[in-house]
Order: C-alpha cells, then sequence, then structure tokens
C-alpha cells in the first residue's frame, strides 16, 4: 500500500486529508481493528500541480486556505460557495450576457456547481489551465457585479454612464471608450472602469463649464454638472434684460451668425423655466454658443467702459470725416460690415490704428518695398512703384485705393486662414476637414 501510494497509484486520505508520508500510513493501517469506516474510489489520480488547486481556491475565497492538500482547500472552497452563492450565480450571469463567449466561465462553472447544489466539489475539475484562467477572470468580475442592498453594482453604475454619454457626448472620445468596453469580450478591470467613470464625469463638467463661460462671460461655478445647469438657468432668468439686449444685438449686427436655437434656450430660462443638461450641450447649440461668445465679447461693455463695437462705430464716424479717402477709414468700415464677429484682437489692432492713422505716403513707400519682394511681377507692385516714385501721379482718392489693394494682396493668406478658421468654428466637434491647393 505505501509503495502504491508513493508511485501515485492509490491515494489514501484520513478525515478528508490526504496521507502521504510512509510513516503517517503505517501508523493509520497497523492495526485494521480500529478502522470504523473506509472508502475505497476507483477514480483515477491526478497528476495535476496541488498548488494550481490551492492558487484557485485562495482567488476565489480571495484569503489563504486552511489545511495542507487539496482535499482540505477543496473542503473549504465548497463551505465557501455554499454560502456565497448568490454572488458565486450573480457573476455566471453578469459574464455570460455582457461578455458572451470570449469571456467564458463555463469549466469553473461546471466545477462549481456540485457546491451550488449542496454537494463536495471534485479534485479533477480543478486541475485545468482553464481553471486557472477562468477564476482570474472570475475574480476580476467579483468587483464588477458586486452590489450592496442600497446600491448598484460597479458594472451597473458603468453601463448607465455609458448610456448618458451616447445620449449627451456621442462624438466624445471617451464615449467610443466606453462603448468598446460594453461591446468588448473580456472581462475589464474594476480600477479600468473608475477611472473610465471619473473621465467621463470631468467631460461632462468641462463641456457644460464651458457653455456657462460662453454665455454669461463668467466662470462657472464648482458641482456636478447638473448644478452648474441649474445656475446658469438662474443667472438668465436674473439677468434677462442684459442678456436679451445683448442677444437681440448680435443678431442686428452680424447677420452671418446664427443663434435661433441658443435664443429659445434663453427664452425658456427668461420666462422661468428650467434647463437640462442635455439643452445645453447639444452640438447645434454648442456651436451656436461658441460664435455667441466673440459677439457677446464685442458689444458688451468691461467695467461701465464703452464696448468694442460701439468704440470702432465711433472711430468710424471719426475717420469719415477727417481721413474719408485712407485705408484706416476702408478698413474700419469693412470690418463693421462683416457678417461673423471678427476676434477682439483684429478690433483692437484697428482701433489703435484708428487713433493715429498713418501717413499716406511713408505707408505707400512701405508697401512697394514689400511688393517688391514678395510681388515684384504683379501690376498692383508697379503701380505702387510708379506712385512713390511720382512717374504716374495718383489722386489722394486712387492712392488710398492703391494702399488698399496693395494690403489686400500682402493680407491674401492671412485672410484665406481667418476664413477658414470662421468656417472650423462652424462646424461640429470631431467634424473632418481636408484643405486642398488649388490649382
Amino acid at each position: 500500500m505505501i509503495t502504491r501510494e508513493a508511485a501515485n497509484g492509490i491515494a489514501l486520505s484520513r478525515d478528508g486529508n490526504r496521507i502521504g508520508d510512509p510513516g503517517d500510513i503505517g501508523r493509520a493501517v497497523r492495526n485494521k481493528t480500529g478502522l470504523t469506516d473506509i472508502q475505497i474510489l476507483f477514480d483515477p489520480i491526478d497528476n495535476g500541480d496541488p498548488e494550481q488547486i490551492r492558487d484557485t481556491v485562495e482567488t476565489l475565497i480571495n484569503k489563504e486556505p486552511d489545511g495542507t492538500s487539496p482535499d482540505a482547500w477543496l473542503s473549504e472552497l465548497t463551505e465557501w460557495t455554499d454560502e456565497h452563492s448568490v454572488l458565486v450565480k450573480r457573476v455566471f450571469r453578469g459574464v455570460s450576457r455582457e461578455f458572451g463567449d470570449g469571456a467564458s466561465l463555463d469549466e469553473l462553472e461546471t466545477a462549481l456547481r456540485p457546491a451550488l447544489d449542496g454537494e463536495s466539489l471534485k479534485k479533477d475539475e480543478f486541475v485545468f489551465d482553464e481553471i486557472e484562467q477562468q477564476t482570474e477572470r472570475f475574480d476580476r468580475a467579483r468587483e464588477l457585479f458586486q452590489s450592496s442592498e442600497d446600491s448598484e453594482s460597479l458594472w451597473e453604475r458603468f453601463s448607465q454612464r455609458t448610456i448618458e454619454m451616447q445620449r449627451l457626448y456621442s462624438s466624445a472620445g471617451t464615449t467610443a471608450e466606453m462603448q468598446a468596453v460594453v461591446g468588448g469580450n473580456d472581462v475589464p478591470d474594476a480600477d479600468q472602469l473608475r477611472a473610465t467613470i471619473d473621465k467621463a464625469d470631468a467631460h461632462r463638467q468641462t463641456v457644460v463649464g464651458e457653455q456657462y463661460e460662453r454665455i454669461t462671460g463668467e466662470s462657472p461655478p464648482e458641482g456636478e454638472p447638473e448644478s452648474v445647469v441649474s445656475s446658469l438657468t438662474t443667472w438668465l432668468f436674473a439677468h434677462d434684460g442684459s442678456s436679451k439686449e445683448t442677444a437681440d444685438r448680435v443678431a442686428v449686427e452680424f447677420d452671418g451668425v446664427t443663434i435661433d436655437d441658443l435664443y429659445r434656450l434663453f427664452e425658456t430660462a427668461w420666462n422661468g423655466g428650467s434647463l437640462s443638461e442635455e439643452d445645453l450641450v447639444n452640438p447645434t447649440v454648442v456651436q451656436q454658443a461658441k460664435q455667441y461668445k466673440r459677439a457677446r465679447q464685442l458689444l458688451e461693455a468691461a467695467d461701465s467702459e464703452t464696448s468694442l463695437w460701439s468704440q470702432l462705430r465711433e472711430a468710424s464716424e471719426r475717420l469719415e470725416e477727417e481721413y474719408p479717402n485712407h485705408p484706416v477709414t476702408t478698413d474700419v468700415s469693412k470690418m463693421l460690415s462683416r457678417s461673423q464677429p471678427p476676434s477682439i484682437g483684429e478690433v483692437e489692432q484697428l482701433l489703435a490704428e484708428a487713433e493715429n492713422p498713418f501717413e499716406v505716403d511713408e505707408r505707400l513707400e512701405e508697401l512697394a518695398s514689400e511688393l517688391q519682394s514678395e510681388h515684384p511681377d504683379h501690376e498692383i507692385t508697379q503701380e505702387v512703384v510708379n506712385a512713390v516714385e511720382g512717374t504716374s501721379p495718383s489722386s489722394e482718392e486712387r492712392v488710398g485705393e492703391l494702399i488698399e489693394d496693395a494690403e489686400e494682396l500682402l493680407d491674401s493668406v492671412d485672410e484665406q486662414l481667418r476664413r477658414i478658421r470662421e468656417h472650423m468654428d462652424e462646424l461640429p466637434d470631431s467634424s473632418v476637414v481636408v484643405i486642398e491647393p488649388l490649382d
């Protein structure tokens, strides 16, 4: 008997614990009259690694098992499975439902089924490599599907947040990440889900906060997105007069700016209604708010001063009287007639030029030099050079036109870039823009 046990031909156990030491075997069977119960099983002896079984049990019960043999470890696993049967079944169902065949726990479920039915576990079911892999998968899934009576599981939170992001921020990169996890074929790590939820919350906070700033010109308050939206509603209601005046002026001053959807949002708040996050972050409303911000910054007065746009109109009236044919006068008039609001920097630069218009002759000489360097063969270059040299005398009005034409030629690339930027500002987020050279 000792020889057969040593050759792994038979296995002897006493009180559920395997006996492998020859001395222990001898003492156990020396006095046969002391035997009160004996079981002879003809199952094949598994040659698997006992440490693999021990690691499997330790991973499943989440602590170091007692005992020194696979039988003792599996006995403890049987008790644990019976005590935690609700969680075990929930994990099996959750993984099968959410991740399908790509994250199978079938072999592990088969191995644990006897314990779920109140029976003992079989050692030969725990020696396969699939059991080791699926045990690690089960351990990851346990954190996802475990829940208490007063809270939802991590996976339920993640799934619900994914639905919200798909509804509110369908084009966001974080939404794509979440969809990839939900549609994946393996069990994700719990820390990964928590980090992605935090990332989604941060994205919501950023978009809502930016909308608050675009509309009010003020920094958004601290708080959840719903709280910020509520604060914006309150702000619009409290500033219904001034915000309505600004919105109306935007539509009058810049006919290329469309804020119909944004204006309807304002009206809801002005009339005492409530706004939602979905209303505020609608892609169309976001694009209109970006345009509104540029116009608002020009039309609103800061610190009791005259607004930039009013200053530009006053400068235009003064220039028309004092320098009717001056290029700066023309530039101011053109800016005031734009359909899209210029940048603050453009307006401030032109106001500085209007304050002290340049000497026409000096400007003409500067332009002649630049044109000869950058456009030596252009007809405008020759006209400007002739005007500077006096070979072709020009009237004051014609000199103004030459300066204007020369500046347009030199600034043509900058103007193209400005128009591209304006067009891109009107596009929804994540749009693809292709810029091709003209033949």
